[in-house]
């Protein structure tokens, strides 16, 4: 009797271990398979934040190193429209026109010349433009601030002429107090010598009537500095 006790006894711990351990199991399981699915969303919600912001930032500076480009093209460009009119204007100013000796009326060269000149004035109307008349010494100083006078005026009617707005153009004379050719020292001689013997500016100075320190190259090269100040000169004053 006492045997079937302990043997039932025996029976009822070998069916009741297996349930306790297996009621254990999962209390120990738990932990470990929860806390490495909790900490996981974490890592992956801040990847793609990181990834959606990187091309987002590239794009915009990009774009913003497009525009700067886009700018420096057009300052390069205004710079380089400044310096072609800068130059035309060069062009403008460096080209005279001439005269005969005590004259005003406007020479076939010199009409070329303003023909040139009217048709970049009429393209640029908001420039502006003084006429400097010019003589060379023969004359005295009144005289050649009045025959300076004339040549400017026929030089601005040539050009209104021409269509050039009157408002264009303004004319000063300065007589032959600013040369372009400062004629030698010793033209003075040879001014002296030509009057003298009536022969005017651009004739010939026979041998005879120069003296011992006077030769025909010293007339020659007063006579083309004298031809260099018989002129109108161009300045833009306003643009």
């Amino acid at each position: 009797m006492r045997k079937n006790h302990l043997l039932a006894l025996f029976v009822a711990l070998v069916l009741i271990f297996p349930l306790a351990c297996a009621h254990k199991k999962p209390a120990l399981e738990v932990p470990q398979a929860v806390t490495p699915k909790e900490k996981a969303p974490a890592k992956e919600a801040a990847i793609p934040e990181q990834v959606v912001k990187a091309p987002e930032e590239g794009k915009v500076a990009k774009v913003e190193g497009e525009q700067l480009s886009e700018e420096e093209l057009a300052k390069q460009k205004q710079m380089a429209k400044e310096r072609s009119f800068k130059q035309e204007i060069r062009q403008f100013e460096g080209e005279d026109i001439y005269f005969d000796f005590d004259k005003y009326n406007i020479r076939p060269d010199a009409a070329s010349v303003l023909e040139k000149k009217a048709q970049w004035l009429k393209v640029h109307p908001n420039v502006r433009v003084l006429i400097e008349g010019h003589c060379d010494e023969w004359g005295s100083e009144e005289y050649n601030l009045a025959l300076g006078e004339r040549r400017a005026n026929s030089a601005k009617e040539f050009l209104v002429n021409l269509g050039v707005d009157p408002s264009q153009i303004s004319i000063i004379s300065y007589g032959e107090e600013k040369p372009a050719v400062v004629p030698p020292a010793y033209c003075k001689d040879v001014q002296k010598i030509m009057h003298s013997h009536g022969i005017r500016p651009n004739h010939e100075v026979p041998s005879v009537y120069l003296g011992p320190n006077i030769t025909l190259c010293m007339v020659d090269a007063c006579q083309k500095a004298w031809a260099k100040n018989r002129r109108c000169h161009f300045v833009v004053i306003q643009y």
